[in-house]
Formats: structure tokens, sequence, C-alpha cells
């Protein structure tokens, strides 16, 4: 037996006699399976029941932890793999609707946080580009280019100081680009 196999081996027996004869609500009962890993029992049916029912009547797992006396992780780990927890939604949220801006398709928000305008990214680009002079643009910056002197406009930096790149070539360098 390598040493290693040998150190877990010893590792969930010692888990096994340290945990497994602690009393505690969930403790098993002569007869009831004990898990070597957690050095606890296996989670019966009827507290997979009973979380199943908690989370769907929309409790956190933090309550359900709380309620049931176990792992906040046992109920998260359950929850995820029965698909009663999802983290694109919260059950605890009121959701709202709208519609998407460019397809007219029913939109779900989650209240507390920024509402969308568009199903999807293919949406959201098309709706721009047909309505790119009709939105509100007001970071236009009108600026006095640094080597030419011609006023020209930048859009989202006011700090811009070259109308193109060949003026700040020829600022920089006293050359023209190629």
């Amino acid at each position: 037996m390598k040493s290693t196999h040998r150190a877990e081996y010893i590792f969930v027996l010692w888990v096994f006699f340290h945990f497994g004869t602690q009393s505690s609500p969930f403790c098993p009962v002569d007869g009831d399976e004990i898990n070597p890993l957690i050095g606890g029992p296996y989670m019966d049916s009827l507290l997979k029941e009973r979380i199943s029912h908690l989370r769907t009547a929309g409790q956190s797992y933090a309550q359900i932890a709380k309620t049931l006396d176990v792992s906040i992780n046992s109920v998260k780990s359950y929850c995820r793999r029965n698909k009663l927890g999802n983290d694109d939604f919260d059950l605890e949220k009121p959701k709202e609707c709208s519609q998407c801006l460019f397809c007219g398709k029913s939109l779900m928000h989650i209240s507390g946080k920024k509402k969308k305008s568009f199903c999807s990214d293919v949406c959201r680009m098309a709706w721009w580009k047909d309505n790119r002079n009709t939105a509100k643009q007001s970071a236009w910056y009108e600026t006095k280019c640094g080597f030419c002197r011609k006023t020209f406009h930048s859009y989202g930096n006011r700090h811009r100081k070259y109308c193109s790149h060949s003026c700040y070539i020829q600022a920089r360098f006293g050359r023209t680009s190629s």
C-alpha cells in the first residue's frame, strides 16, 4: 500500500471514529449508514424532501440550513445537483417583464438589478445599427488639433489632442506617417 493511500485511509478512519461517535440530531442511530468522508449520516430521503420543499417555497440556503440544522454547503450542493438553485435568478426576488426593443420578445427582470433592453447581442447590435442617430449622444467634444490647428469632433474623449494619426506622427517625430 502506498503511503498516500495509507494516509487517506487513516484520515477516513479518524473522521469516522471521531465524528461518528458524537451525538447530534443527525448522528446515525444503530443501523444507519455513516458517510466516512463527512463523519455523519448520508442525506436521507426525508431530509432531501424537506430541503426541496423549503427551497421551492422560496427560502434561501442559509434559512434552510438553519431550519434543518445542516451545513449550508450540504444544502447548496443538494439544491444545485437537483436544479433547485440557479445562480441566474434568485427565488426571493420578484421579477418584472418588458419587451426587447428590437424584436419585441418578452424579457424577465430581477428587481434590484439593471433592466434589460434586449434579448440578445444580435438584437442589441441590430437596434443600434438602425437607431444610431436617434440615441442621445452627449459625449461629443469639439477640440483643436495640436498640429494643424483644425477644429475636429471627438466622441468620448475630451483630452484627445490630434485630429488624425498623421498629425500625431508629424507633431511627435517631425515626419509624415507611411
